[in-house]
């Protein structure tokens, strides 16, 4: 096949994180080396001017160029400035990546597959290669949950395994389990299902398998690996809202034929995350939560991923301990399934107000919306505000969300 690994990074810490530590694991012997011995693999970068001419003088991209074409696309040739790139870690950032995500799929036709790489995500050796393997005939989407990793711990602890000195990070997928089960980010922890402390976002769910790892159930997963559909023109104009993860796995849940990696043995990918966010709960029981989250936030098709568990595995001595958990987690969600309705208007009117990228990117960076408004509404206030205004309270937030963009 030939295949297009995309990747977007700007600044000099994502930059970083892209070549001294993603691009480093992909590198291993069974990720990039052995699927160029059957395939043909263009490395795809969007990036701006300055950090392509820092990472192309970067080691691991002369190795790069020992398997794959290494294609620079700069970011300011599609019309958009670096200096108002968004940095940070906060939100702003997803609908900035999504633009830069449709410049693969606009260029995918001369291709047969796309391979989604995140500038922070690290793959266990031959995960890569195996990930590929299962978008076979037949199959048009190979999906998976990534684990998030608190960055500066997961850095800590891959450079104690293997001095950032070295080009390639050769990582066995329990080893690189062991790291993500040690090193949770602390949202992850509130995805925990019996944890003190829950989150308001749920679009995935934790189990622990006592000292042999994690059980996951996810309504939002990673695209890995997606087939090129030259029979639909819609297919080269990719994601059209929100994200890869989110709004386009829907789609293809509801028209497309999926497989998830479920076995971290087979494909172990996790995220070095970092993130201003926090979405523990406050005001708000942990029943809202999962109410306002499945039933509006997660499409009907997307419930079905969260059917197919993801087995994290450090360890596998106890079957019984992983039997438990999933039997344990299986029953969880069948009952919210069952007690917790899909809500199509919520879920439609919830996908009219965050409008096309360029128009939330542009919500995103307005000072009023995402300093006042946003913290207001999340806060116990704003709840009880919610809870008085009944169902006035959506159409008083779009009147004051079209104020605040002078719509």
């Amino acid at each position: 096949m030939r295949i297009l690994i995309t990747v977007a990074a700007w600044g000099r810490e994502y930059a970083n994180l892209l070549a001294n530590y993603s691009i480093a694991s992909q590198l291993s012997p069974n990720n990039i080396p052995r699927l160029a011995e059957r395939h043909n693999i263009t490395y795809h970068i969007v990036t701006n001017a300055v950090d392509r001419d820092w990472m192309a003088r970067q080691p691991q991209l002369a190795q790069v160029e020992r398997y794959c074409e290494v294609h620079w696309d700069l970011m300011e040739t599609h019309s958009f400035t670096p200096k108002r790139a968004p940095g940070g870690a906060d939100d702003r950032k997803y609908s900035f990546l999504s633009l830069l995500q449709n410049l693969a799929f606009a260029k995918s036709g001369d291709y047969d597959a796309i391979v989604f790489n995140y500038a922070d995500f690290i793959w266990a050796d031959g995960s890569l290669d195996n990930a590929v393997t299962m978008l076979s005939e037949g199959v048009d989407a190979v999906l998976s949950f990534c684990l998030p990793v608190d960055q500066t711990l997961g850095k800590e602890a891959l450079d104690r395994r293997q001095p950032s000195s070295e080009v390639v990070r050769n990582i066995p997928p329990r080893e690189l389990a062991r790291i993500a089960v040690d090193h949770l980010h602390r949202e992850a922890r509130l995805r925990f299902w019996n944890a003190p402390s829950f989150t308001s976002w749920p679009t995935y769910l934790l189990w622990p398998v006592d000292s042999e790892g994690i059980l996951v159930r996810a309504y939002h997963q990673t695209v890995l690996a997606l087939h090129v559909d030259r029979t639909d023109p819609n297919f080269f104009r990719g994601i059209s809202r929100g994200s890869l993860d989110g709004d386009y796995t829907s789609m293809l849940a509801a028209r497309k034929r999926i497989v998830h990696a479920t076995d971290s043995d087979v494909v172990m990918v996790f995220s070095l995350y970092e993130t201003t966010i926090d979405t523990a709960l406050r005001g708000r029981s942990r029943k809202e939560a999962l109410i306002s989250c499945l039933g509006a936030s997660v499409a009907e098709a997307q419930r079905r991923f969260a059917e197919t568990p993801v087995l994290v595995k450090s360890k596998f001595e106890d079957v019984a301990l992983w039997n438990e958990a999933l039997s344990t987690s299986e029953a969880v969600i069948r009952r919210l399934h069952r007690e917790i309705p899909f809500n199509q208007e919520a879920h439609d009117d919830l996908q009219r107000s965050m409008g096309d990228l360029e128009s939330s990117l542009r919500r995103r960076r307005n000072w009023l919306f995402a300093n006042v408004f946003v913290p207001f509404i999340n806060s116990a206030t704003g709840n009880l505000v919610r809870r008085l205004l009944g169902p006035l309270a959506r159409t008083w937030r779009v009147r004051i969300e079209r104020w605040i963009f002078g719509r």
